[in-house]
């Protein structure tokens, strides 16, 4: 299916847009310069879930940003197949991608200094465990940060602007309409971020969970210096 596509220079992060055809195994062209760890589709055209594929649950699973539910299981989804460098694979089968609709997708891939995805798993306790960024680099100091559990639980975004201080504790959720909470805290650090509470969204032990990062001060360099470590 051909995708019209708008892309970041450094090749990590692209916005696109597709019009489903009939049904039976497609490819989108997702317009990055590399493989995608983190995919978020959603039919622009009706209401249905935000179809999220992440590179830890793999191929043949899905989350819902919309949703709490745990990672599922499904070989159309995807395809059953992983990303490529130049496209990512599903199906059009009236439940997954709706013949003659809209579909809006962004993909997101590891891009040093910027853009981090990965997984953790959980320790459960106040201790919890602390998480360089996966880059692709050494890591960064967040502005961002979005955590889900590949089991039932909610979608949080923590994020520099509104707590300029460790510890970080203010969330949103996607999943819900509900107001901004606090409570559930953890640090953002020169690589990356640790968690410092038990159990709830982030640190349940033995639970894995994904996350997606972009970083406080992107890629460092010339003129630039690198993110350092919070107070």
């Amino acid at each position: 299916i051909a995708s019209s596509v708008s892309a970041a220079d450094h090749g990590g992060f692209s916005i696109g847009t597709f019009t489903a055809g009939s049904t039976g195994a497609v490819t989108i062209g997702h317009g990055l310069s590399r493989v995608p760890g983190m995919i978020l589709v959603k039919d622009r055209s009706a209401t249905g879930q935000w179809w999220t594929f992440h590179e830890a649950i793999g191929k043949g699973k899905y989350l819902a940003l919309q949703s709490t539910a745990a990672e599922a299981s499904s070989t159309a989804v995807w395809n059953d197949t992983d990303p490529t460098a130049t496209v990512f694979s599903t199906q059009d089968n009236g439940a997954w991608l709706t013949a003659g609709d809209n579909h809006v997708f962004y993909a997101f891939a590891r891009t040093p200094g910027l853009i981090g995805i990965g997984s953790y798993t959980g320790n459960g306790a106040a201790d919890g465990p602390c998480i360089q960024v996966d880059d692709g680099g050494s890591g960064f100091k967040p502005a961002w940060l979005m955590i889900k559990s590949t089991a039932s639980g909610n979608w949080n975004i923590v994020d520099a602007a509104r707590d300029p201080f460790n510890p970080i504790s203010d969330g949103l959720r996607t999943n819900a309409a509900t107001a901004e909470f606090s409570g559930q805290a953890m640090d953002f650090l020169a690589n990356g971020f640790k968690l410092r509470l038990s159990g709830a969204d982030y640190n349940t032990s033995s639970q894995s969970y994904i996350y997606l990062a972009f970083a406080e001060n992107p890629f460092g360099g010339d003129g630039v210096a690198q993110a350092k470590g919070r107070p």
